[in-house]
């Protein structure tokens, strides 16, 4: 690596913060599978579907097909 981005990116180390946000164990059940049935047409299509619905909605992330 070139030493300018290097200092560039060591100088900066400081500035960085994240927030981790841990969800709970996600289990599906028959009620999730016959409610949003709508969403697909295998049950892991349906799974796929609520966990990245959940992690959108906790991260408050805008959904982009």
């Amino acid at each position: 690596m070139p030493f300018l981005p290097l200092v560039i990116m060591s100088m900066s180390y400081g500035w960085f913060t994240v927030d981790v946000k841990i969800l709970p164990v996600f289990q599906p059940n028959d009620y999730l599978y016959k409610q949003h049935a709508n969403k697909g047409k295998e049950r892991w299509e349906i799974y796929a579907w609520a966990v990245r619905d959940a992690m959108s909605k906790a991260g408050e992330l805008e959904l982009n097909e």
